[in-house]
Parts: C-alpha cells; structure tokens; sequence
C-alpha cells in the first residue's frame, strides 16, 4: 500500500531536559509577565532548563490507539478506514470486536513502531491517556478556577516567589487548568477533561457516557449499562520523577447477566527512548520588593526581555503492560510476543500470534504476525514493519487468508531529528 506521510513541524515541545546548552536568540515570542524571583528559577541544579513534566510522550502503543482519538476514521478528516478484523467477542448483550487497523495520518520521525508495526496498532481493549496542562491534576494542592483568582494571587504579599515559577513550568502544586484526557476503547473515542467550577468529568465532544474516577483509574458505562474499568496503570517517567501516563482496560461488566470479560496484562521490560526539543523563553524577571507592599503590587522587574533558547535531550523511561489475554465465560484469546527488536533503546516486544480457544481449550483460530522486516539500517533509524498477516482457523474455513503490505522503503532520518519533512510509505 502506498500512504504519503503529513509534514511534521517540530514548534515547541517542553520536557525533562538532562542535558542542554543555552544560547541568546532573537526574541520572536511575547513577554511573560508573571514573577519569578531570578533567573536561577527557570533553571535545575546544574543549570539546565526547567521544564520537567511538561511533555512526556506516551508509549507507542498507546500513542497508536489514541491517533484514533485525534485523527478521526471518517472521509472528513481524509482518514480511511484500513482494519484487518481478527475475532469478535459477543456475550450478554455485549459486542467486542478484535482487529489490527493501520492509521494513515502519517509517520512523524520520532514515531516508533507498536508491537505490531509501524503505523499499526491492535484494537482488544482499550485505553485512556493523559496530556498535563499546568500542574498534574492528580497532584495538585490549589486550582486557580478564574481570572479574579489569578489576579488575587498575583496581588499576595505571602505567597513565595517560587510559586510563580510552579504556574509558568507546570512544575509545583498550583494548577491553573485540567488535564487532556483521551480515550480509546469498543468504538467509543473521544477527550474529557474536568470542569474546575463543580469538580465534574466533561467529554468533549459530548458523548451519553458517564466517567468516574477511581482511587487507580476510571469507570466509564456507557448508554447501555456496560461498566468499563480501566484499572492497568501505565506509567512514565523522567529523572527523578514518574507518573501515570495512560490507564488499559482491565475488565467489563455486562449490563444483563453481571459477567465479566477480563482483560490480562504483562509488563515490557522497563525500556527507556531519547528524545530532543527546541525550548525558547522570553520575558521579564521580578523581584519582592517591600516598598510596594502596600502597592498591591510586591514584584517589580529586576532585569529584562531576555531571551533564552536551547536544544534540549531527555531519555523517558517506560514501563509499559502488554495485553496478554482477553477471558469470557470460559473462552479465551491469547496473545504471544517475542523481545527481539534491534531498535535502539526502544520497546523490545513485538507481537507475533494470535490464539482464540473455546471453553473446551481447543483452538479455533490462529493468527501470525509477519513482523520481522525493518526499514532503514542505521542503529538509530529501524522502524519494525508488518509485512504479512497469516489467518487460519473455523472462521477461515479450510484455506488460510493472508494479507500483504509493502512499503516505500526509503529511511527516514533517525528518531531525534528537529528538522520538519515529509515523507511516503
């Protein structure tokens, strides 16, 4: 199949940032006005940066499933609808469809490959990420709900100087906006986020499903009853620090009967990737000042516009779960990896058979993976391709189906590269 890659420009991402070096560079972005106390608070220890837990990117395959949550399957966003269907669970009035879709938005150059492939992803399941704006929700201390409360802190005569680095980095206890959330699971995708008035869960766009979260989740039911828990914890993390990062289906409550489908993972081996950025900052430096006090206005600028920008490297540790098997009613589908990838300091599982059995443990279906196949050669640039799916089975009758693909198999440029293009497959 041939697929032409969108063009990926690389603006402003903010990370943890181990290394960097810094460098004057034209302003070209608005003043940011709010107070910090010197220029030593925008930076760690050693120096460097401080943009620890601004952006942390989610693990391929969850990075995969909630494409579909971005990039909607539908001729108005230009998105085709490419699914392999595997098996569909049906029981107690609930319908569950298994398959491996490849999504055709395109293939930035940091994207890694899934377990399944480059682009691929297995849909068994289901999964809700978190994209952080400002401080974590989950560990927050103070909302800043509105404007007039802004104002009100900005006026404070007691609050720490340090407090208005938290709110410009997104790095303390004061948060001054929810989190992203996006989910992704049995045809239902979509974000929610919290509504800071009244603490409640609002999808966006408006879907008839209520969330709750739990003490090591979610619940979501949707119109018809069915109870969803998200119990899986995946979790990420930088130096120093770790957080939950997505949350995978664990099990679902059938509306009628009570049942329940299990949803049974292993972890990858912990695994960590490199990732760079470009970060600029500009603005005005403040500091206390006693005399204006009475002001209402204690933070006069010490020093400024400064400009400061800098390329930056941050290696993000994964702990990611596999789904291992899926349980209903004595049936079962079994999923086998092997931890053979070559990529550098990349996920090193891939998915290679796929195994449905009755409630007598025979097997009534087999799929095998052909995922061996790389594109480029460098230590840097393979990217794990799905060349061949192999079905055989009742569901297939006597003669195994085989799907095919094949790739414009010029490399791209190895992961950590800034610089925007555009490319094929």
């Amino acid at each position: 199949m041939s697929k032409y890659f969108s063009i990926f420009l690389l603006v402003f991402l903010l990370m943890v940032v181990p290394n960097a070096y810094s460098q004057s560079k034209p302003d070209s972005l608005q003043l940011d006005s709010l107070g910090r106390k010197h220029k030593k608070t925008m930076r760690n220890e050693d120096g460097t940066l401080d943009a620890i837990g601004r952006y942390t990117p989610q693990s391929p395959q969850t990075a995969s499933l909630l494409k579909y949550t971005e990039f909607p399957v539908s001729p108005a966003t230009g998105i085709p609808n490419i699914d392999i269907p595997i098996y569909t669970i049906e029981w107690d009035g609930v319908r569950i469809p298994i398959s491996i879709s490849y999504h055709a938005s395109g293939i930035k150059v940091n994207d890694v490959a899934s377990p399944v492939g480059l682009g691929w992803v297995l849909n068994a399941g289901g999964v809700i990420g978190c994209s952080k704006n400002g401080a974590r929700d989950d560990f927050s201390s103070q909302t800043i709900k509105s404007a007039s409360e802004l104002k009100k802190l900005l006026q404070s005569t007691t609050i720490p100087a340090n407090s208005f680095r938290e709110i410009a980095n997104g790095s303390g206890t004061i948060d001054t906006e929810s989190d992203r959330y996006q989910y992704n699971f049995n045809g239902h995708n979509g974000c929610f986020r919290y509504d800071y008035t009244d603490m409640s869960i609002k999808t966006i766009p408006y879907e008839p499903i209520k969330i709750e979260e739990l003490e090591s989740g979610f619940k979501i039911t949707d119109g018809d009853g069915t109870q969803y828990f998200f119990l899986k914890v995946e979790m990420v993390g930088g130096l120093g620090y770790g957080h939950r990062s997505a949350c995978h289906l664990t099990s679902i409550v059938t509306p009628m009967k009570c049942d329940t489908i299990t949803f049974s993972y292993d972890k990858t081996s912990v695994y960590y990737q490199t990732f760079a950025s470009e970060y600029q900052h500009s603005g005005i430096y403040y500091d206390w000042d006693e005399e204006n006090v009475g002001n209402n206005m204690p933070y006069v600028p010490i020093s400024g516009p400064i400009a400061e920008y800098a390329i930056n490297k941050t290696n993000v540790n994964y702990a990611v779960p596999l789904l291992t098997s899926i349980i209903w009613n004595g049936n079962r589908i079994e999923f086998t990896y092997n931890s053979d990838r070559p990529e550098y300091q990349l996920q090193r599982e891939r998915l290679t058979q796929i195994l449905v059995k009755n409630d007598l443990g025979n097997i009534i279906n087999t799929v095998s993976l052909d995922n061996t196949g790389y594109l480029g050669t460098s230590l840097r640039g393979k990217r794990m391709l799905l060349k061949g799916i192999t079905m055989n089975g009742a569901a297939t009758g006597t003669n195994p189906v085989k799907y095919f693909f094949s790739y414009n198999m010029n490399a791209l440029p190895d992961y950590m590269n800034l610089k925007s293009a555009t490319y094929r497959v």
